[in-house]
């Protein structure tokens, strides 16, 4: 039994023709590697979205750390002005400590300690610093009026203090100590 060629039926022995079969092979390759580039954009969208979850569980952190780190200094700087027995029975210390975040220096709060009285932080930020300064003043001077028959001194913590904020609770203290005469 002879086989017969798949060639055309006119010419006898005709090569067989692997054109067809190359587009086919080609054709089976871009869609791999269509199919392989959507795989490969889909695991970068979902790695971008899990590094933006992890940039912002990092910036709560680090607000978080900034709170306890200023809290933290302020209560070691009030409790080394403290110590003694004329301070806080006649002699009032109130220690202003204005700290800024080292993540983004925008965010900053001012506290004030003092021996016998605890003041929620003020945070101020870019543009709110005059409200913030003026509720600085105010609640001073609300301290200083309560303690009369006490000299009150006035003390400026100047660790990681942006020089803006150190001329400004600067003028305030300053302001206070020639408006009384008990103020130091």
């Amino acid at each position: 039994m002879k086989r017969k060629n798949p060639g055309p039926s006119s010419q006898s022995g005709a090569p067989i023709e692997l054109t067809p079969l190359l587009d086919v092979i080609f054709i089976c390759l871009f869609v791999v590697i269509i199919g392989y580039a959507q795989v490969a954009a889909a695991a970068d969208r979902q790695r971008e979205e899990e590094v933006a979850a992890l940039e912002e569980k990092v910036a709560l952190l680090e607000a978080e750390s900034f709170d306890q780190e200023a809290a933290m200094k302020a209560y070691e700087d009030a409790a080394a002005a403290y110590e003694g027995t004329v301070i806080g029975s006649r002699v009032m210390i109130v220690t202003v400590s204005c700290t800024y975040s080292s993540h983004d220096a925008l965010t900053r709060q001012i506290r004030i300690m003092t021996s016998d009285k605890e003041f929620d932080p003020i945070q101020i930020r870019t543009g709110s610093e005059k409200t913030g300064f003026s509720r600085l003043s105010r609640l001073l001077e609300d301290y200083i009026l309560s303690h009369k028959d006490q000299v009150v001194v006035l003390s400026l913590n100047t660790d990681s203090i942006l020089v803006r904020d150190k001329e400004a609770a600067s003028g305030v203290l300053e302001d206070l100590a020639e408006k009384y005469d008990y103020v130091y």
